[in-house]
């Protein structure tokens, strides 16, 4: 009765020690998953794009005037030399920055024949976009090969009065219309991928949505969609179906609504591994920065 005893014993001790290695291997495993990263302040400027290097794009309030800065462990302005104030938008991994300044002569201390142009800043220099016929444009992402895409006004009823905004990509100089080429009424270019395939933000009429603009054959695609798109990832990888080979097309980022009983989710970029990142408005008073590193292959 004894050695049976002792064997009716050993069984729950056993279990027990079992189930404290699984814990504690569990929250080992836990922590290993678990998100590592490190914060570094960057100083008092409003950041708008980073490259893989680490180098940031943004703007800045200095001495009450209003500058595109990067950041590549030193903040440095960046502004034309005919610009009042700028801002710049984003950064290629060759340091290279999209953004818009704000130009005007100064007449008896007050700026006068404002306007503002998409500019691109290369090694130190400046080259300042013109537009598509109207007044303004504005510059926002920059591609790899130094391509940038934005939005222009065109030309309208009367001298000072300007048209429509249209997209625009630039290798150079003109502008090239976008929005002419896809046969819409207005339209705003928001990012490039590196196989040079556009989105951004159309209206024709009664109908708004996101567009997908190639520039390597002047296709497109139309989605009427709610929302605001801001970023682009490269085409996917082929997949199979059927045993025939389907490609994955790019996917697109939409600035929108939240899961029901949220507020507004603002994405800001996504990867070429399909995950997103944006913050969400918890409150309506408040905007929270969050790891709201999302998976969009599932």
């Amino acid at each position: 009765m004894m050695s049976l005893r002792r064997a009716h014993n050993t069984i729950p001790t056993a279990f027990l020690v079992a189930a404290i290695f699984a814990a504690c291997f569990g929250a080992l495993d836990a922590a290993a998953q678990s998100p590592r990263y490190t914060v570094t302040d960057l100083g008092e400027f409003e950041p708008s794009g980073v490259n893989d290097v680490g180098q940031v794009a943004g703007r800045a309030i200095i001495s009450g005037r209003l500058f595109a800065v990067v950041y590549d462990g030193t903040l440095r302005t960046i502004n034309p030399p005919e610009g009042a104030s700028a801002e710049a938008h984003a950064i290629n991994n060759r340091g290279q920055v999209v953004g818009t300044v704000f130009i005007c002569e100064i007449v008896n201390d007050n700026c006068v024949n404002g306007r503002s142009r998409a500019f691109i800043y290369r090694s130190g220099a400046f080259t300042v976009l013109g537009t598509l016929g109207g007044r303004d444009s504005f510059g926002f992402d920059i591609d790899a090969a130094g391509r940038a895409v934005g939005n222009s006004t065109t030309p309208g009823p009367a001298p000072d009065i300007s048209g429509d905004a249209q997209a625009f990509f630039s290798a150079g100089r003109p502008l090239e219309n976008i929005s002419a080429k896809m046969g819409v009424g207005g339209s705003r270019a928001a990012a490039i991928n590196s196989v040079g395939q556009i989105t951004g933000l159309f209206r024709d009429g009664s109908r708004s949505g996101a567009f997908i603009y190639d520039t390597r054959d002047g296709t497109f695609s139309l989605f009427t969609l709610a929302g605001s798109p801001s970023d682009l990832n490269d085409l996917g990888p082929d997949r199979r179906r059927h045993g025939q080979p389907r490609r994955i097309g790019p996917r697109v980022l939409l600035r929108g609504r939240g899961r029901r009983g949220e507020g507004p989710r603002h994405a800001l970029a996504i990867s070429h591994l399909q995950q997103r990142f944006g913050h969400q408005q918890r409150r309506p008073d408040r905007w929270r920065l969050e790891p709201e590193l999302e998976d969009a292959r599932r």
